[in-house]
């Protein structure tokens, strides 16, 4: 499969509505991560599976956006919020033993299956 190489130049018409396109796609994703910022919808996302397809029972798509754009949001959210459970999971192991905080990096992201940037991250 090719892959490109070389920056491509839009059409400078083309850039208000993509400016408009990605505020609106930044906008809809906070408005979502403010309703998500709890530790029900956590435990919700704590479940394997795609963010949307939790997430759309949760969150009805608003009047007016295009359901491509509602999924993306979703899904931007959804892995967000993963995030910061993942950083959460790491944090509680280190804090249920102190002495974990010594381990080297390479031994704790192979047993919980995390990178080792990650786990220095944060240990930090």
């Amino acid at each position: 499969m090719p892959t490109l190489s070389y920056e491509l130049t839009l059409p400078q018409n083309t850039y208000p509505a993509l400016d408009r396109l990605f505020s609106l796609f930044r906008n809809l994703t906070n408005s979502f991560l403010d309703r998500l910022w709890n530790s029900q919808s956590m435990d919700r996302l704590s479940e394997k599976g795609s963010a949307c397809g939790i997430l759309k029972g949760v969150i009805p798509k608003p009047d007016g956006v295009p359901s491509r754009l509602y999924r993306n949001a979703l899904e931007m959210a959804g892995q967000i919020v993963r995030s910061k459970i993942d950083r959460r999971r790491l944090f509680e192991y280190f804090s249920q033993d102190l002495s974990r905080i010594e381990k080297p990096e390479r031994e704790v992201a192979t047993k919980l299956c995390y990178s080792q940037g990650f786990v220095l991250n944060v240990k930090r």
